[in-house]
């Protein structure tokens, strides 16, 4: 795919266009700013616009002072924007375009009489697309969810079941979803293949990366930053208040983050442990994202690593997963790969201690105290804060007592003796 420079490409289909004696021409624009756009580009007489989610009908002039009109309606079909254009020519043969714009509510746009050909072409394709989409691919026994909010402001099962067929198709160590490329939720109960192109409709593929685990936490790091915008603008209600990047917040696969929102920015991430061990910062993980994804300046660390292998469309890779069978759905469905705790819960790991080794070690001559710490509650992401839980115990504290017994033929044993709890 060859992603070309809007303006530079505009000026020249329009110029070719009034070259071959159109005397009027529409652009269909998908892009942020078509305000901009349009003042750049000559020979172009109205643009319907999409993409920023607002109403806009007004003129603007371009570079040789003419006038274009731009216009967008809104989103999601909540207005139709119906614009009659009427022209007229000079003597010189030059046309004149006056614009009239009628926006008319969804409801009201139903009432509006269908015409036949159009009608005839829509149920053409929706005869040949019915077979493949009414597919059964498999079945989910819960719900997935892919609500628009939710996979902004947490990890959400859906997400673990995207990112678990991202790794069991590359064999990556982790995988990584962006928020914004997940349109829909999958109901409980058969899957078809209509529904899996619900979810994932853009025909991405899946790319892998080797990033480091630094790498891979200052990821996490931006991720939660995100998170933190998203949850604030879903508690305000405003939908103007969700942040630009809020499609970024990343689903994640393969590992289990511990992070703390009430750290600053670049310290909420407490823990990474992939397969119950902590990510070496120096050391390189095989990480598969979507082809999006992988270019993101949303994440540096991942759009200036080299690409080391290419895979089948996204929505292809989903399919393979649910082809598993339900009980794969199951289990990756109940995951928690995100988990909101308090910088106090997470503590080093201590070394095991060996109930009878066969050769018992001399005992440090101190032993540590126990410290009296308060259990916070662990909790899935989500907009909830963490909350106290009862203590588990009363004063006890854990007494091990290392009693080595010295015998003449050398045998020793250790004892560990734990006060009760409640």
């Amino acid at each position: 795919m060859d992603f070309q420079d809007a303006v530079a490409y505009a000026k020249r289909e329009a110029a070719t266009l009034k070259a071959e004696g159109c005397d009027v021409v529409i652009a269909l624009s998908h892009t942020l700013d078509p305000k901009n756009v349009a003042a750049q580009v000559d020979g172009v007489d109205l643009w319907l616009c999409g993409h920023e989610h607002i109403e806009l009908s007004e003129s603007v002039t371009t570079p040789d002072g003419s006038k274009t009109y731009v216009s967008e309606s809104g989103h999601y079909l909540n207005s139709v924007g119906l614009i009659d254009l009427n022209c007229t020519m000079d003597e010189d043969g030059s046309v004149h375009v006056d614009y009239e714009k009628t926006s008319v509510d969804y409801e009201a746009a139903q009432n509006y009489p269908k015409d036949a050909s159009v009608t005839a072409v829509l149920d053409t394709i929706k005869a040949e697309n019915e077979t493949a989409l009414n597919r059964v691919i498999g079945t989910s026994p819960v719900e997935l969810d892919g609500v628009w909010e939710h996979i902004r402001i947490g990890q959400t099962n859906l997400g673990n079941v995207i990112t678990d067929a991202y790794l069991l198709a590359t064999g990556a160590d982790i995988a990584f979803e962006n928020a914004g490329g997940i349109r829909a939720s999958i109901a409980a109960g058969t899957v078809t293949y209509g529904d899996v192109i619900n979810v994932s409709p853009y025909g991405n593929y899946v790319v892998t990366k080797k990033l480091t685990g630094a790498q891979i936490k200052e990821m996490l790091e931006s991720s939660l930053t995100i998170q933190k915008n998203c949850i604030v603008a879903n508690d305000s209600g405003e939908w103007d208040a969700w942040p630009n990047d809020s499609g970024s917040y990343l689903q994640v696969g393969g590992i289990i983050v511990r992070f703390d929102p009430a750290q600053p920015a670049g310290a909420r991430v407490l823990s990474v442990q992939k397969d119950g061990q902590e990510l070496d910062d120096t050391k390189e993980y095989t990480v598969a994202v979507n082809n999006y994804l992988a270019g993101s300046d949303s994440y540096p660390q991942l759009a200036n690593a080299a690409e080391i292998g290419e895979y089948s469309c996204c929505e292809e890779l989903l399919i393979q997963f649910f082809e598993q069978g339900s009980d794969a759905v199951t289990a990756s469905a109940a995951k928690q790969n995100m988990i909101q705790t308090t910088k106090e819960t997470v503590k080093p790991e201590q070394p095991s201690v060996p109930v009878t080794p066969s050769v018992p070690e001399q005992p440090s001559k101190e032993q540590p105290k126990a410290v009296k710490t308060e259990v916070k509650k662990e909790q899935v992401s989500g907009t909830k804060t963490s909350v106290k839980s009862p203590k588990t115990a009363d004063s006890n504290e854990l007494f091990c007592w290392m009693i080595l017994l010295l015998l003449s033929g050398g045998a020793g044993s250790i004892c560990l003796v734990q006060g009760n709890k409640r």
